[in-house]
């Protein structure tokens, strides 16, 4: 379905505009409108305009001269000369996506910082706790950022500077700001980012961990499984400064779930710890561990979110944990309370994975040839394949096609960014504000919207 939104885009849209570069804000091409009245003028980041006698801007993307389309390609109106102004839908052009619980946030191409959606817990971090379903600027994130991750309300950022970020609820330590205890009554909300305490080198971060620069582990947080790397019975529960989790190897990556973590050392090796009671920590066991374990090596990509596992192992997808919606993707019956406490191999997907993600109750992976497989829950569109079905086995996301370049998952929505002029983000799922104005919030996206605004962004 996207291939013909490049088709109708080509001709109009530099691939600058998808890359988000500060062009001079002027007409690329301009065409006259049937029956004289203006002309339709797309500029340098693909945004459309009218110019001429009482007509304003019109909705992108432009199809023929005197006809415009949604995003999704439904017939919005036929250009009527003299008529007052439809407004434009602004595209985003992202480098880097981080979709949480009920909200969103996504690293631009010039190293800033915006969020949307939910907001009652400061997670958009704009200094407010007022929700929005347009792009917030998160306070002092302004290009200085390299990397940002999101677990359900707390979000993180990497600086240019190592130093790392967080805001969102402090309960249970979670910024690593040195506030936060196991009592919300003790434990603010931040609505603006806080530098996590003591960190000034990081390399890579997860939303509650940080690696260093010369390969070692911080993390912070909730520990009472032991996700901080630590005995509970010794730190406690609530660990609101990071310490440094001992038996990591040296790490290149991390990536946290609810309460477990997993970390994908620099010769490939997986080790992870934490909550373990539907088996995410992957070691055969459900006995939950702080201590770092060995699950195997040749993986080249590491994903976790809520309490299922993934990862890339030699060109081919595996997962582990929860599997109560066929998350894991082993192809067998889908039972509530399912989980995999041992690594599986996804079925079918036994080469040329590049990526994997995961979602709270689905997981999707990318091929080398950018197509995209999803598996597990489906209610609310989010395998990207039309229907509404849980499947315990990868299903192909037709929908989205070829022309990806990157892939991100929240709760109950999948998300990819464009490789196609002129089209931006793109997603499936339920609107809980992540998919901005495309669709009516609380309603479910079945087939791909571009997750467009009444805003220009920057």
């Amino acid at each position: 379905m996207l291939s013909r939104f490049r088709a109708a885009l080509t001709a109009f849209v530099m691939l600058s505009g998808l890359l988000g570069v500060a062009l001079p804000a002027q007409a690329l091409t301009t065409t006259s409108v049937p029956g004289g009245g203006g002309k339709v003028m797309i500029d340098a980041h693909g945004l459309c305009r009218m110019v001429g006698s009482n007509i304003g801007d019109l909705m992108v993307p432009l199809k023929t001269a005197d006809e415009y389309w949604r995003s999704d390609q439904s017939f919005l109106a036929k250009l009527t000369p003299g008529v007052s102004a439809i407004p434009c839908s602004y595209p985003v052009f992202l480098k880097a996506l981080a979709p949480g619980n009920a909200h969103t946030c996504g690293l631009t191409w010039t190293n800033s910082v915006i969020c949307w959606g939910q907001n009652n817990e400061g997670q958009l971090g704009n200094g407010t706790t007022v929700d929005s379903l347009t792009p917030v600027q998160v306070v002092g994130l302004v290009g200085n950022v390299t990397k940002i991750a999101t677990t359900f309300n707390t979000t993180c950022a990497l600086r240019t500077d190592r130093r790392v970020l967080c805001w969102g609820p402090s309960m249970w330590g979670g910024l690593g700001n040195g506030v936060g205890t196991n009592s919300s009554a003790t434990s603010p909300i931040f609505s603006t980012p806080q530098l996590v305490v003591g960190i000034t080198d990081a390399v890579a971060i997860s939303a509650n961990c940080a690696v260093l620069s010369a390969g070692s582990v911080k993390c912070w947080g909730r520990n009472t499984y032991g996700k901080v790397g630590s005995d509970p019975a010794v730190t406690g529960a609530a660990v609101n400064t990071p310490l440094t989790v001992a038996g990591t190897g040296v790490v290149a990556d991390v990536s946290s779930g609810t309460n477990h973590v997993c970390v994908l050392q620099t010769n490939g090796n997986v080790r992870c710890w934490g909550d373990n009671s539907r088996g995410q920590v992957g070691n055969g066991s459900t006995v939950n561990t702080w201590v770092p374990q060995y699950l195997f090596g040749g993986a080249t990509k590491i994903n976790l979110f809520n309490h299922t596992s993934c990862a890339v192992r030699s060109g081919s997808a595996w997962c582990w944990g929860w599997d109560g919606q066929g998350q894991v993707g082993d192809g067998g019956a889908i039972v509530s309370t399912d989980f995999e406490w041992a690594p599986r191999q996804v079925l079918g997907l036994t080469s040329g994975v590049v990526d994997i993600q995961t979602g709270t109750r689905h997981s999707c992976a990318v091929k080398s040839d950018n197509s995209i497989y999803c598996w597990g829950a489906g209610v609310a569109g989010q395998l990207g394949d039309a229907g509404s079905s849980d499947q315990s086995s990868p299903v192909l996301a037709s929908e989205f096609g070829t022309e990806t370049s990157g892939l991100a998952l929240g709760n109950t929505v999948t998300c990819v960014t464009m490789q196609a002029p002129g089209i931006g983000l793109t997603c499936t799922g339920t609107n809980d504000g992540q998919l901005g104005e495309a669709v009516a919030v609380g309603t479910s996206a079945r087939r791909p919207v571009e997750v467009v605004f009444s805003t220009k962004l920057y």
